[in-house]
């Protein structure tokens, strides 16, 4: 902004040439476009008029707030309507144009966040209650990626153009649950640099690619390929019914009209700043100063950043004074799930032949990828949709190159259901959070290599100014 004003210096004189003491007024011709008669001599002089330093310090002086609040997402919001009603003054920051984060509901579909894993004490189901949107229950005794005897209860699994008998598959739970026994069993603290995946394939049960889909499975819930997974993580799993690896107990819900729904009540008496991407983090004098450029600051006693994991590892954004070595190896060790979320519409529900059964597992010999699972997509009644659920390596060669993607996803549907499948679908949409760089990323989880008090340590506060929450 400039810092002075031009402004004319010699207003007209009351005995112009252009007044008169006679009455009538001669009315000037208008001239026509392209002949204006006047010339820059015409302009009165301009001369130029410092701004006043007040209106200069008003002008770049910082908001200031009890607490600045670095992201408009679940988190973020959830602990900004908190200090609030204490009576404390706060400013959201949130470099996209709309609140949410990682959820993202559009048309009834979520684009990101999509379930409450488990309803008892859950804050998601909590946070529904408040919003007073209603919950639909997908898996009612629990998580079927976690637990393998629930699965025939909510899927049908499909394998070389047919269905895959319920009975067949108990068997193949029994054999998953052993291998994963016998793999866990002498685990300690200490093994963070043991695997999932080459632990599981040491047993002889994983030759055949039913148990291994299992093994695809808790990579789907982890959003990582098995090989990515600690196996401590695993530590006392039994492959029975009612294991739970972080989530909740109870039914495994979607949120009927959409996971955005929960955000309303947390948006109540909350100032939120769209569009204010943070680029630093300075620790100043009495408080911290959060900037966006160079041009737009806010300044609070304490900040609480909530931004997710992948944002922090990329260092996007800078710290002053930084963040210490150990806390930077600490994020560093830690994931960033990669979930891609693949839209398929026919005109025809071509695959619908268990009904109560959501979801769709489609099997095939290959060792060197996960499952494909599907859901259905009924966020549009008017619509035939099928949503393939990518993750790990799959959502990476499939961000890598959609166009291949999408065939490997469509040929594995193609050898899994055989004559059934009808072909390509007319229309395809898909999710590309890795590449958000406001995201990043799905969520987080214990890489290999990770220590257990990672997470804790990432928590603490920069200077007890700055204040990690969300991941």
């Amino acid at each position: 902004m400039a810092s002075w004003a031009k402004v004319a210096a010699t207003p007209p004189k009351a005995d112009d040439a252009s007044s008169t003491d006679d009455d009538s007024v001669d009315t000037p011709s208008t001239p026509t476009q392209g002949h204006d008669s006047s010339t820059d001599d015409d302009l009165p002089e301009m001369r130029e008029v410092p701004t006043p330093q007040h209106i200069k310090q008003a002008l770049t002086k910082p908001r200031v707030v009890d607490v600045v609040v670095i992201g408009a997402g679940v988190s973020g919001l959830r602990a900004a309507r908190d200090l609030v009603e204490r009576g404390r003054s706060v400013l959201v920051v949130e470099a996209r144009d709309r609140c949410g984060g990682r959820v993202h509901t559009v048309r009834g579909r979520d684009r990101g966040a999509a379930w409450v894993h488990g309803v008892d004490g859950s804050p998601l189901a909590a946070l529904a209650k408040e919003a007073s949107v209603e919950l639909e229950p997908v898996s009612a005794r629990g998580n079927p990626w976690t637990s393998p005897p629930l699965l025939s209860g909510v899927a049908a699994v499909w394998r070389d153009g047919a269905r895959v008998s319920d009975a067949h598959l108990l068997t193949r739970q029994h054999m998953y649950g052993a291998a994963l026994r016998t793999c866990t069993r002498d685990v300690n603290e200490d093994d963070a640099w043991k695997a999932l995946g080459p632990a599981l394939r040491k047993q002889s049960p994983m030759a055949d690619p039913l148990v291994r889909m299992h093994c695809s499975l808790a990579g789907l819930w982890m959003g990582a390929h098995a090989d990515e997974l600690q196996l401590r993580e695993f530590a006392g799993a039994t492959g029975l019914e009612n294991e739970r690896w972080g989530d909740h107990a109870g039914a495994h819900s979607h949120i009927v009209g959409g996971m955005a729904s929960i955000l309303d009540p947390l948006l109540d008496g909350v100032d939120v700043e769209l569009g204010f991407e943070v680029t630093s983090i300075d620790i100043v004098e009495d408080g911290v100063e959060v900037c966006s450029g160079t041009a737009r600051c806010v300044r609070g006693t304490v900040c609480i950043c909530t931004l997710p994991l992948g944002v922090l590892q990329a260092t996007q954004i800078s710290f002053s004074p930084s963040l210490t070595d150990d806390r930077v190896a600490c994020l560093n060790r830690l994931g960033v799930a990669r979930y891609t979320k693949v839209w398929l519409t026919w005109e025809e529900p071509w695959w619908r032949s268990d009904p109560g059964r959501p979801f769709i597992i489609c099997v095939d010999a290959g060792d060197t990828h996960m499952s494909a699972v599907m859901c259905e997509d009924v966020s549009l009644a008017s619509e035939f949709v099928l949503e393939a659920c990518l993750a790990g390596s799959d959502a990476d060669a499939f961000d890598a190159d959609p166009q291949r993607g999408l065939a490997a996803v469509l040929t594995r549907l193609g050898v899994a259901f055989g004559a059934r499948y009808p072909g390509p679908p007319y229309k395809t949409d898909a999710t590309a959070w890795q590449g958000d760089p406001f995201s990043r990323g799905a969520y987080s989880f214990w890489r290999v290599g990770a220590r257990a008090t990672d997470v804790a340590e990432v928590g603490e506060s920069h200077c007890d100014r700055v204040l990690f929450a969300g991941e």
